[in-house]
């Protein structure tokens, strides 16, 4: 089995170099490739990471985007098993032997995701709040567990199911919202998200976005999501809530000029689930 790490790179300064050598000074018995997506950096930081890692796959881009630039790197690699990294990681040994392991029994797995600047703080997946805000499990399960949303940071998913499920969204722009569109997808779909407290990865959280991100990106690709997966109901709740936050106009102009309607039949005709169940799969209260 071939595993490929697929790694989007955005002016992550040192914090790939970071990354890279923690991945290659870790213990894995699994053969895996590592594949760096520059997604039109400005700050340098992966010139020369290809002759310091011979064995990496780097491809530059003009800016694609977080979803795009992730569907990139899959479409480059060469594995069954596909992970998807952060560029702001360290790694423990055995990490990537332990989530290709479960695979046998779970569709996507994430690690628990612990901080950098503080390694006794760690978050185990996340869910949603009232207001349909991300937020983070931070008791550490005692098993594999199935949660919502598994976190993009480390994501480990097989590559017949990502492909199934058609990869991350294809029309989101820039930054934001992938992780929770993917794992909803994923259930909707009819396969499952679990974490794997075994393993904590540990994620530098910066102060300082690499894209440039405005509220009607956010808005945009949420909106793409509400309309990609919730029913009609649902949709007009989440309009009223944001219709007069900055950037929302724009958003919404943006995605009825989109192919949202298209997907959205594509997706309900696949789906084998609906939002209603998602919703009460999880008791989250929208």
């Amino acid at each position: 089995m071939l595993v490929s790490i697929i790694i989007p790179c955005k002016n992550e300064g040192k914090n790939i170099i970071m990354t890279l050598d923690s991945l290659f000074a870790s213990t894995n018995k699994t053969d895996y490739e590592v594949i760096v997506i520059d997604d039109g950096s400005s700050d340098n930081c992966c010139n020369g990471i290809e002759k310091k890692y011979q064995t990496i796959g780097l491809y530059r881009t003009e800016g694609m985007g977080a979803a795009r630039a992730r569907n990139y790197g899959a479409e480059k690699a060469k594995g069954s098993v596909l992970i998807f990294c952060d560029a702001h990681l360290t790694f423990n040994n055995h990490w990537i032997d332990k989530l290709v392991s479960s695979l046998g029994q779970y569709d996507a797995v994430s690690p628990g995701i612990g901080v950098m600047e503080n390694p006794i703080a760690a978050g185990y997946g996340l869910t949603w709040d009232k207001s349909l805000k991300a937020k983070w499990y931070t008791e550490r399960p005692r098993a594999v567990k199935k949660i919502p949303f598994l976190p993009g940071g480390c994501l480990c998913i097989k590559r017949t199911v990502f492909e199934d499920i058609e990869g991350f969204d294809k029309g989101f722009i820039v930054w934001g919202h992938e992780d929770e569109e993917i794992s909803l997808k994923l259930w909707l779909f009819g396969y499952s998200c679990s974490i794997y407290p075994e393993i904590l990865v540990f994620h530098k959280f910066r102060t300082q976005h690499p894209y440039k991100v405005t509220f009607e990106h956010v808005h945009y690709n949420f909106l793409r999501m509400v309309y990609s997966h919730f029913n009609d109901q649902r949709i007009n709740k989440v309009n009223a809530m944001l219709q007069d936050s900055y950037g929302y106009n724009e958003a919404v102009i943006k995605l009825n000029a989109s192919n949202i309607a298209i997907q959205r039949t594509r997706y309900f005709k696949k789906r084998k689930y609906d939002d209603d169940w998602f919703f009460s799969r999880f008791k989250i209260p929208f």
